[in-house]
C-alpha cells in the first residue's frame, strides 16, 4: 500500500505512483490536487523550473540591455552614436539565435546565461571602436585622412586580439563531453565571434557615413556659432558639451563683433590660455585667413584644441610667461580668463613677451576675473582645486 509511519511516530504517510494517460494534463492535475496531497511530477517540475529560469534570465537580459543603452546615451550624449554602438550586439544576438536554430541546438539555460556576457563583451568592442573614432578620427580600414591612423590601427588590433583570446577560451568548451559545458562553449563562441564580425564590418562604414553626412551639413551652414560647434561634432561628449554651453552662456561671444574690430586680413593670432579652443575657433571662423598660435598648461585641453583648430593653428602645452613661437609678428594677441592665475612678476614677463611678438599696430585683448576681497565663491574654489590637482598652479 505504500503506507509508513513518520519518523516522529506522529503521522502516517502514504506514497503512491501511477501511470499517466494520453489526456493527462499535469498543470490542471497539480492545481486540482495540490491542496489535498503533495504531488511530484518530474516532467511538470522540470517544465516549471525551466520556465522560471527562462523568464528570470530574459528579465535580466532586458534589464541589462536597457541599462547598457542608458549608460551609452549618458556616455556619448548622442542618440546616433548610441544606436550605432549597439548595432553589432543586436547583430550578434540575432545571428547567434539563427545559427543555433540551423544546427538544431536548443536555446537552453547556458545559452541564456551567456547571452548576458555576449551583450557585455559586444558593447566593449563597440566602445573601443567608437572612442577610437572620436579621439583619433574615422577608422574605415586604412582609408582615413582624418586623425592618427597609427593609434586607430592599434585599437583595432587590441580589439581583435582580445576577442580571439576569449573565443579560444570558450571554444575549448565546445569539445567537452558534459552537455552543459558544451552548450556554454557553442553559445559563447558564436556570440563573441558574431560580435567581433559586427564590430569590424558594421561600425566603420556607419561611422564613415555619419562623418560624411555631418560634413555635407557643415557646408550648407553659414552661422558662425554653428560652424564653431561643428568643429567639435566628432569629439567626446565633454568637449562637445563644453563648447556648446560656452557659446550659449558666455556673454563674451555676443560682444565679440563689437570688441574685435580687426582688419579682415588678420593672419596671425596669439592665444594665451586656449583651453578647449572655443574662442580660438570663433576667431578662425570670423577671420578666414587667420592662423592661431596658442598656449595652455593642460595636456588634454591642448589635444582637444589642436583637433578643433585643425590645420589652421598650433596649440602647445606650456605656461605663461612663455609665449608660443610665431612665423611673423602677430596682428592680435588674446588672453581670456587666464591672467588672474598669474602673480605680478609673471604678468609683467607675459606682457613683455607679447609686446615682442606683436607688430607695431598689434592689438592686445585681455579678459580677466577680478577677485573680490570677500569670501570666494564655491565655483572659484572648485576651479582652483582642479588646477592644483592637475598641477597647473
Amino acid at each position: 500500500m505504500g503506507i509508513s509511519e513518520n519518523k516522529d511516530n506522529s503521522t502516517w504517510v502514504q506514497f503512491s505512483s501511477f501511470r499517466t494517460g494520453e489526456k493527462y494534463n499535469s498543470e490542471a492535475f497539480f492545481k486540482k490536487y495540490s491542496s489535498v496531497a503533495k504531488i511530484f511530477d518530474p516532467a511538470f517540475f522540470s517544465q516549471r523550473l525551466g520556465n522560471l529560469l527562462f523568464s528570470t534570465f530574459m528579465k535580466m537580459l532586458l534589464i541589462i540591455s536597457i541599462s547598457v543603452i542608458l549608460l551609452l546615451l549618458l556616455f556619448f550624449m548622442d542618440i546616433e552614436l548610441t544606436i550605432i554602438a549597439i548595432l553589432p550586439v543586436i547583430f550578434a544576438l540575432i545571428a547567434t539565435l539563427g545559427t543555433l536554430k540551423l544546427i538544431n541546438h536548443p536555446l537552453d539555460i547556458p545559452a541564456l546565461m551567456l547571452s548576458i556576457i555576449v551583450v557585455g563583451m559586444g558593447i566593449d568592442y563597440s566602445l573601443f571602436f567608437v572612442r577610437s573614432y572620436q579621439r583619433y578620427g574615422i577608422i574605415d580600414n586604412g582609408k582615413s585622412k582624418v586623425g592618427n591612423q597609427q593609434f586607430s590601427t592599434l585599437v583595432k588590433v587590441a580589439v581583435f586580439m582580445a576577442s580571439i583570446s576569449t573565443m579560444i577560451g570558450f571554444g575549448i568548451l565546445c569539445v567537452a563531453e558534459h552537455a552543459l559545458l558544451k552548450s556554454a562553449g557553442i553559445t559563447s563562441l558564436l556570440g563573441i565571434g558574431y560580435s567581433l564580425i559586427g564590430t569590424f564590418l558594421i561600425l566603420p562604414p556607419l561611422l564613415d557615413y555619419r562623418m560624411q553626412c555631418k560634413k555635407r551639413k557643415v557646408k550648407q551652414n553659414q552661422n558662425i556659432t554653428e560652424r564653431v560647434l561643428n568643429r567639435y561634432r566628432f569629439m567626446e561628449a565633454y568637449p562637445r558639451l563644453f563648447a556648446k554651453c560656452k557659446m550659449m552662456f558666455d556673454p563674451m561671444f555676443k560682444e565679440f563683433e563689437e570688441i574685435l574690430k580687426l582688419p579682415e586680413n588678420t593672419n596671425i593670432i596669439i592665444d594665451l590660455g586656449s583651453g578647449y579652443g572655443v574662442p580660438a575657433c570663433w576667431l578662425l571662423e570670423r577671420y578666414p585667413s587667420a592662423k592661431i598660435y596658442g598656449l595652455d598648461p593642460d595636456r588634454e585641453r591642448v589635444r582637444v584644441a589642436n583637433k578643433a583648430v585643425g590645420q589652421r593653428g598650433v596649440i602647445k602645452e606650456g605656461k605663461a610667461p612663455f609665449i608660443p613661437e610665431v612665423p611673423v609678428l602677430a596682428n592680435v594677441a588674446v588672453s581670456f580668463d587666464m591672467m588672474h592665475y598669474l602673480d605680478d612678476d609673471e604678468i609683467y614677463l607675459t606682457l613683455k613677451g607679447l609686446y615682442k611678438k606683436l607688430d607695431k599696430d598689434g592689438i592686445l585683448i585681455i579678459r580677466i576675473t577680478v577677485l573680490s576681497d570677500s569670501k570666494k565663491s564655491w565655483t572659484w574654489r572648485v576651479e582652483n582645486f582642479k588646477l592644483k590637482f592637475h598641477k597647473i598652479r
